[in-house]
């Protein structure tokens, strides 16, 4: 009986070769998202850590207080930024985990019909070979003599 082969072989190449794709993409913008959180926690450590350093026992002059004011405003900025960013790479990560769970249901879909061809093929080699030994005993049953049976 001929080897086991499956004809949509191909196909469930290119379909893993899309899953790999995809969940390299995916392990981007997860990449992405983090840096975007690690970047916002900074900040806003960095907001903490001044905010901390300016006691009530404080003697700050008006250029202290102009430059501190400044320097909030300009964290308060980048951290409006770093949240935008943050949801954007939110939004990519799950664009990404979509597309990766599609491809995921792709190969397996197709793995799962493999293993169907596959075990049909078995079971047809089974009785294949079930017809030849079969055939066999029958063949040699055929030969031996009435008197030696």
């Amino acid at each position: 009986m001929k080897r086991f082969a499956f004809r949509l072989s191909r196909v469930q190449r290119v379909r893993e070769i899309e899953r790999d794709r995809a969940r390299g993409e995916w392990a981007r913008a997860r990449a992405q998202q983090t840096a975007a959180e690690q970047q916002l926690q900074t900040l806003r450590a960095d907001a903490a850590a001044e905010a901390n350093g300016l006691g009530t026992g404080t003697v700050m002059t008006t250029a202290d207080v102009r430059a501190a004011a400044f320097r909030a405003s300009l964290r308060a900025r980048a951290a409006e930024m770093a949240t935008m960013e943050l949801a954007r790479a939110r939004e990519a990560t799950e664009a990404r985990a979509a597309e990766l769970l599609a491809a995921n249901t792709a190969v397996d879909a197709l793995d799962k019909l493999e293993q169907r061809h596959r075990e049909t093929w078995e079971a047809d080699a089974r009785r294949h070979e079930a017809a030849v030994l079969d055939d066999v005993a029958t063949t040699r049953s055929a030969r031996v003599p009435e008197g030696r049976r």
